[in-house]
């Protein structure tokens, strides 16, 4: 998939009833991050899935799945979830097959 960019063409500007854009608002910046204390440990497992990318490159995610087993076979629940999530952060479908693994065993 290719992406282009274009610049604005100003002369094809609309005029926009205000009452009407107010309906159309997000409220808010789209890309804004999500607030609270989900939003801050949602941005720990994606800089710790950063710093181990740094570390192990595209072994990464694998990395972490292992660490996750070992963290579970070990009976380490809280360590088990840190790892899970760091591996979710670099590869959702290899944690959500690890997740699964862990709920039918």
């Amino acid at each position: 998939m290719s992406i282009r960019f274009a610049a604005a063409d100003h002369r094809l500007r609309t005029r926009m009833p205000r009452a009407l854009a107010r309906r159309f608002s997000l409220g808010g910046a789209a890309n804004d991050n999500a607030a609270g204390s989900a939003g801050l440990l949602a941005e720990r497992y994606r800089y710790a899935a950063l710093r181990l990318f740094a570390q192990h490159g595209v072994e990464a995610a694998d990395q972490a799945r292992r660490q996750a087993v070992a963290a579970r076979r070990g009976g380490d629940a809280r360590g088990y979830r840190w790892w899970l999530e760091v591996c979710r952060a670099l590869d959702g479908a290899m944690a959500s097959r690890l997740d699964e693994l862990a709920r039918l065993a």
